[in-house]
């Protein structure tokens, strides 16, 4: 029998070959994990959709996991693991995905992917959409009031969404409170590049293409089929007489002015810490 290295395996030998490697990946990825995808189903769907298993997950950071909130799909078409979360991608190896869903609310409109080393957080109140088709690798998405994304769109690795400065700004010319949330809608077949940062009050139109590290946090009122981009990453002067208001003090109303006193007394604060 020749040694030859360079003498090709028989069809017989690659298939048995190829049949074990995705039996292995189909162990690792989805039958170890199988007990957190039956409860993530049948916790959150109804029953005649939680026993076709259209969500499966892989989790990181099980101890982290918060299940207090809801999932909803609204597809005509129910199918089993149309929805994936946290499955292995070529640029990041680690495993899982970091999900808390906090009284919040979840919508699938279809089939949606978003791979590992990513993290959802919904708060309170909340509403996440995601449209038909979409797909993200290695995001962070962080919905405080709401953030919606359109059928097709694809988030570039490192891409990270959110609706919220998560600490109130006073404006000390207008003696107010400006409220840290705006809602978020990213439009139909849009496509960011990756380690984009959408920020709150962000609206896109649809078949728009984010460029790389984009910054995006207003409305854009330019056509479909626009390429949307940020072209200089220093930074610069926007504004001034503008302060963070002090951790210790309560929540403010972003409709109520403040006094000129309050608004010495947050300065002081500063001042003396």
């Amino acid at each position: 029998m020749s040694n030859d290295p360079k003498k090709k395996k028989s069809p017989v030998a690659i298939w048995f070959r190829d049949t074990y490697k995705e039996i292995r990946i189909f162990v690792a990825c989805y039958l170890l994990h199988l007990p957190y995808v039956l409860l993530f189903n049948f916790k959150y769907l109804p029953l005649r959709q939680a026993w076709k298993l259209p969500i499966w997950v892989r989790c990181r950071n099980r101890g982290a996991w918060k299940f207090n909130g809801r999932i909803r799909i609204d597809a005509e078409r129910v199918t089993s693991g149309m929805i994936k979360m946290g499955f292995k991608h070529d640029f990041y190896y680690k495993k899982g995905i970091s999900y808390k869903n906090v009284r919040g609310l979840i919508v699938f409109q279809g089939k949606c992917q978003i791979g590992n080393e990513s993290m959802l957080e919904v708060h309170p109140g909340a509403v996440l959409t995601f449209g038909d088709k979409f797909g993200a690798s290695c995001c962070k998405i962080f919905c405080v009031q709401q953030i919606t994304f359109g059928a097709g769109t694809l988030l570039g690795f490192g891409t990270t969404v959110l609706d919220s400065d998560f600490h109130y700004i006073v404006d000390m010319i207008g003696r107010r409170f400006i409220s840290p949330s705006a809602p978020i809608h990213i439009g139909r077949h849009n496509w960011v590049g990756c380690q984009s940062l959408i920020m709150k009050g962000t609206h896109t139109p649809d078949c728009c293409i984010i460029g790389a590290r984009s910054i995006l946090n207003r409305k854009y009122k330019v056509p479909s089929y626009s390429l949307i981009g940020t072209l200089s990453q220093s930074a610069q002067l926007l504004e001034e007489d503008y302060l963070l208001a002090p951790l210790n003090d309560p929540q403010g109303d972003p409709t109520r002015k403040l006094t000129i006193e309050e608004i010495e007394t947050m300065k002081k604060y500063y001042e003396i810490n």
